[in-house]
Protein backbone atom coordinates (compact mmCIF):
# COMPACT_ATOMS: atom_id res chain seq x y z
CA UNK A 1 0.00 0.00 0.00
CA UNK A 2 2.62 2.26 -1.26
CA UNK A 3 1.83 5.61 -3.38
CA UNK A 4 5.55 6.76 -4.56
CA UNK A 5 7.10 9.37 -7.10
CA UNK A 6 9.10 8.51 -10.13
CA UNK A 7 11.59 11.66 -10.05
CA UNK A 8 12.80 10.45 -13.46
CA UNK A 9 8.87 10.20 -15.11
CA UNK A 10 7.77 13.14 -12.59
CA UNK A 11 4.38 10.68 -12.41
CA UNK A 12 2.92 8.48 -8.99
CA UNK A 13 3.30 5.00 -9.43
CA UNK A 14 0.84 2.04 -6.44
CA UNK A 15 2.85 -0.98 -5.49
CA UNK A 16 0.39 -2.94 -3.29
CA UNK A 17 -0.25 -6.40 -2.17
CA UNK A 18 -3.19 -8.94 -2.12
CA UNK A 19 -4.02 -12.47 -2.10
CA UNK A 20 -4.81 -14.19 -5.01
CA UNK A 21 -8.20 -17.09 -4.64
CA UNK A 22 -5.57 -19.62 -3.70
CA UNK A 23 -4.38 -17.72 -0.88
CA UNK A 24 -0.86 -16.67 -2.58
CA UNK A 25 0.41 -13.06 -1.27
CA UNK A 26 1.17 -11.00 -4.62
CA UNK A 27 1.69 -8.10 -5.81
CA UNK A 28 0.70 -5.31 -7.84
CA UNK A 29 1.92 -2.17 -9.22
CA UNK A 30 0.65 0.33 -11.17
CA UNK A 31 2.38 3.20 -12.92
CA UNK A 32 1.52 6.77 -14.88
CA UNK A 33 -0.16 8.61 -12.58
CA UNK A 34 0.14 11.97 -13.04
CA UNK A 35 -1.36 13.21 -9.40
CA UNK A 36 -0.96 11.40 -5.96
CA UNK A 37 -4.85 11.57 -5.71
CA UNK A 38 -5.38 9.64 -8.28
CA UNK A 39 -3.42 7.01 -7.98
CA UNK A 40 -4.29 6.74 -3.55
CA UNK A 41 -7.93 6.47 -5.75
CA UNK A 42 -7.09 3.68 -7.50
CA UNK A 43 -5.51 1.68 -4.92
CA UNK A 44 -8.44 2.33 -2.69
CA UNK A 45 -10.64 0.80 -5.26
CA UNK A 46 -8.21 -1.86 -6.10
CA UNK A 47 -8.68 -3.08 -2.49
CA UNK A 48 -12.16 -3.19 -2.27
CA UNK A 49 -12.41 -5.02 -5.31
CA UNK A 50 -10.37 -7.63 -4.31
CA UNK A 51 -12.20 -7.48 -1.18
CA UNK A 52 -15.60 -7.48 -2.65
CA UNK A 53 -16.59 -5.01 0.29
CA UNK A 54 -19.77 -2.95 0.04
CA UNK A 55 -18.09 -0.31 1.04
CA UNK A 56 -17.93 0.49 -2.56
CA UNK A 57 -19.62 2.03 -5.59
CA UNK A 58 -22.89 -0.17 -6.63
CA UNK A 59 -21.02 0.07 -10.08
CA UNK A 60 -17.63 -1.07 -9.09
CA UNK A 61 -19.17 -3.66 -6.91
CA UNK A 62 -21.33 -5.65 -10.11
CA UNK A 63 -18.04 -5.38 -12.51
CA UNK A 64 -16.11 -6.94 -9.38
CA UNK A 65 -18.79 -9.63 -9.32
CA UNK A 66 -18.75 -9.97 -12.91
CA UNK A 67 -15.10 -10.47 -13.45
CA UNK A 68 -15.23 -13.06 -10.31
CA UNK A 69 -17.43 -15.24 -12.09
CA UNK A 70 -15.31 -14.83 -14.82
CA UNK A 71 -12.45 -16.34 -13.09
CA UNK A 72 -14.34 -19.29 -12.40
CA UNK A 73 -15.66 -20.74 -15.16
CA UNK A 74 -19.56 -19.31 -15.54
CA UNK A 75 -20.46 -18.58 -18.60
CA UNK A 76 -23.12 -15.80 -19.77
CA UNK A 77 -25.22 -16.44 -22.31
CA UNK A 78 -26.13 -13.59 -25.10
CA UNK A 79 -30.06 -13.25 -26.03
CA UNK A 80 -29.70 -12.49 -29.88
Amino acid sequence: MTVIKNQKSNTYEVRTYYKDWTGVRKQKTKRGFKRKCDAQEWERAFKLKENLSLDMYFEDFCIGLQEKGSRTGSRRINGT
